[in-house]
């Protein structure tokens, strides 16, 4: 049973680790960040249990969500990947309220909000004071919405499934409705939003999932796991070039046959997962997961494919098992999405920047999916570390700079590529 819990919105920051020459991050980095996390939680306060609203508002026709979720029992949604956005549109109130819950208090998850298409930075939020297992009244806003007219409100999640998390544990969210004023409604769009034109789906590690890539910003979130912003990162800002529907799946550490920091799950498992965070019930299978919790790629099937996952492999210049691993398992994936999705499906297999050790696989991924039939494309991202799109953040990953070019550089040549 969940428990209520009213909490304000504010930061609670951990400091970034130090490093030296941009290296990447090891194992014991990772469990620094998840044993410092854990400290500040159990130090923070609790607060006092309040009742759910008898007046929640939560439609099925009139709350949209793009991305990977998965519908509770009870109506409620949940979900932990990043991008996902919660959409609805609202009337008759003056002020809104979120209300949520997080499975666990594994990491902290960071949350932007848009009114009528704009950015609301005084709404952001976070669950850095959010009880596990409490349901949390978030204010959106808490006055000044004009009554009479319907307000469009997005929800964005900003932050990776389980930030520096590789021994993977639940940290997915819950989204149980809206509430406001009495009288408040939810209501069709003011403008009824054609189908998608253009589907992208992006899997990748901390590079895609936009790890510290704030730090290049003034008066920007410090500390992990909040100075990552997935709305920054070069994946979001491809989508909104090409004015794509995107799901996106993107986790610091992860790799297709092995991980930078420890942990058995693999970025190629969570690719078949609902909740990324959830695993088997069997402790012995960390590369499966519950039945409920298998992904149905019939339900969104996009026209392209990106991914990023090598980095954190580590292949090194001299083939070895793990390299042969490594092309196998990659190639694999390709051929079981495009039976979801259609040969038609084309995929962007991306290397760089932090690392040009997998290149050489990922060309050979590259040439044997062609000679399948399948339409596989170098997305090329080496070299954007190099200074001129500005300095790099912890363990050399882009900044919101380096993003911003590496997304101009990638929509162009998916435009290009596509025909869009």
């Amino acid at each position: 049973m969940l428990r209520t819990v009213a909490l304000n919105m504010l930061f609670t920051a951990l400091p970034i680790a130090t490093v030296s020459g941009g290296s990447a991050p090891t194992a014991k980095d990772f469990a620094a960040i998840a044993s410092e996390w854990r400290a500040t939680q159990a130090a923070l306060p609790r607060s006092g249990s309040v009742s759910l609203p008898s007046d929640l508002l939560m439609d099925d026709n009139n709350v949209q969500f793009v991305g990977r979720v998965k519908k509770e029992a009870d109506g409620s949604v949940s979900f932990d990947m990043n991008g996902v956005q919660i959409k609805a549109t609202v009337t008759s109130t003056t002020g809104l309220t979120a209300i949520m819950s997080q499975v666990q208090k594994a990491q902290g998850n960071t949350f932007q909000v848009f009114l009528d298409g704009v950015l609301q930075p005084g709404s952001r939020f976070n669950t850095s004071l959010w009880v596990a297992g409490q349901v949390t009244h978030v204010p959106l806003f808490a006055s000044g919405l004009e009554a009479g007219a319907p307000h469009e409100v997005i929800i964005v999640k900003d932050t990776e499934p389980q930030f520096a998390g590789t021994a993977v544990q639940q940290n997915y969210v819950t989204f149980h409705g809206f509430s406001g004023d009495a009288g408040a409604r939810l209501v069709a769009p003011a403008l009824v939003e054609s189908p998608p034109q253009h589907m992208v789906e992006f899997l990748g590690d901390s590079i895609t999932a936009g790890f510290d890539n704030q730090c290049d910003i003034p008066n920007a979130p410090k500390g992990f796991p909040w100075s990552e912003s997935f709305s920054k990162s070069w994946a979001t800002l491809i989508c909104i070039e090409l004015a794509a529907e995107c799901h996106y799946n993107a986790w610091s550490g992860f790799g297709m046959v092995a991980n930078c920091c420890g942990g058995s799950t693999l970025g190629s498992d969570v690719w078949t997962r609902t909740l990324a965070t959830v695993g088997s019930t069997n402790a012995s299978d960390p590369h499966g997961t519950t039945a409920e919790n298998v992904w149905d790629f019939s339900s969104w099937i996009p026209q392209a494919v990106v991914i990023n996952l090598g980095t954190n492999d580590h292949l090194g210049t001299t083939p070895t098992a793990k390299t042969a691993a490594y092309q196998e398992r990659y190639l694999a994936l390709l051929v079981e999405t495009a039976k979801s999705y259609g040969s038609s499906t084309s995929f962007f297999l991306a290397c760089g920047p932090m690392s040009s050790d997998y290149c050489t696989e990922v060309e050979w991924v590259i040439d044997h999916a062609t000679a399948l039939g399948l339409k596989a494309y170098l997305l090329d991202q080496r070299g954007f570390d190099d200074g001129a799109y500005g300095h790099t953040c912890a363990y050399g990953h882009p900044s919101s700079q380096i993003d911003a070019a590496m997304a101009k550089n990638g929509s162009a040549f998916i435009k290009s590529t596509l025909g869009w």
